[in-house]
C-alpha cells in the first residue's frame, strides 16, 4: 500500500495499487478495467487539496508522467500541454518558447488539470484559458471543452 497525504498534512489515506499511465491511451485502458472490476480510481495530481477529497480510497492514479508541452505555434501563440504537467514547470517550458500565461493562482505547485478542474462558480483566470481536453470515462474517452472555437492563447 502506498501513503498519501495532502500538502497541509492534515489528510492521510491508503491506496492498494498506485499507477502511473504514459498517455492517454494507457489512462483509458486503466479506467475502463477498474470499472469492471467495480474499484474505485482517484486522481491525486499534485495532493494540492485542502480536504480528503483527492485521497485514494482503493486505486490511485498519478499524471507525473502525463506532463509537458506537446506541441505549440508561435504564430497563434497556442500550445498543446498534458494534464499532469505541474504549473510552474509549465511556466518555464512556455517561457522558453516565447509563451507565457496571463495569469496563475497563489500556488504553482499544482498540476495543469487540478488547477483546470474547479467549482463552475471558479472558473475565471487559468480555466479560462484552456481552450479544451480530454477525459476519460469507463467507456472510453471523449472530447470535452472548446474545439471548434479558437479560444484563448497561452
Amino acid at each position: 500500500m502506498a501513503e498519501w497525504r495532502n500538502w497541509a498534512d492534515n489528510v492521510r489515506a491508503y491506496a492498494v495499487d498506485v499507477h502511473s499511465p504514459r498517455d492517454a491511451e494507457e489512462l483509458s485502458v486503466l479506467v475502463k478495467a477498474t470499472a469492471a472490476v467495480r474499484r474505485r480510481l482517484r486522481p491525486v495530481g499534485s495532493w494540492h487539496s485542502f480536504n480528503a477529497i483527492a485521497s485514494p480510497a482503493d486505486q490511485q492514479v498519478r499524471l507525473d508522467r502525463m506532463s509537458g508541452v506537446v506541441s505549440h505555434d508561435p504564430a497563434t501563440g497556442r500550445a498543446r500541454v498534458r494534464a499532469g504537467t505541474v504549473l510552474r514547470d509549465l511556466s518555464e517550458e512556455l517561457w522558453s518558447r516565447g509563451l507565457g500565461l496571463p495569469n496563475l493562482g497563489d500556488y504553482d505547485g499544482q498540476t495543469l488539470a487540478g488547477a483546470v478542474h474547479r467549482h463552475p462558480r471558479h472558473r475565471g483566470g487559468l480555466p479560462r484559458t484552456v481552450g479544451g481536453g480530454g477525459r476519460c470515462r469507463d467507456g472510453g474517452r471523449r472530447r470535452v471543452g472548446r474545439p471548434d472555437r479558437r479560444g484563448p492563447r497561452a
